[in-house]
């Protein structure tokens, strides 16, 4: 399961390279909004099935999550908020 998570994280980062750099018009910031709703969703997805995600984990989800929102020019209370409603762990 371990694997899942791994696996996930590395195809949300291929994404996220892959997208433009921030404009006004918000674009970028929903394509991001969107890789990182399926990460999350992902993460659910082996939570579910393992329940393997304690405390330290939950805590380290969160930082990869925070690092990965911030590399993409995403604010930190806006992806703190996103990570709090869409994980189940």
């Amino acid at each position: 399961m371990a694997q899942a998570a791994c696996r996930a994280y590395a195809e949300a980062v291929r994404a996220l390279d892959k997208l433009p750099p921030a404009n006004d018009e918000g674009a970028t910031v929903e394509a991001a909004r969107l890789i990182l709703h399926t990460l999350v969703g992902r993460l659910n997805a082996v939570e579910g099935r393992s329940g393997m995600i304690d405390t330290l984990r939950r805590e380290e989800a969160g930082e990869a999550f925070a690092s990965l929102a911030a590399r993409s020019g995403i604010r930190t209370e806006l992806a703190n908020r996103w990570f709090d409603e869409w994980r189940d762990f």
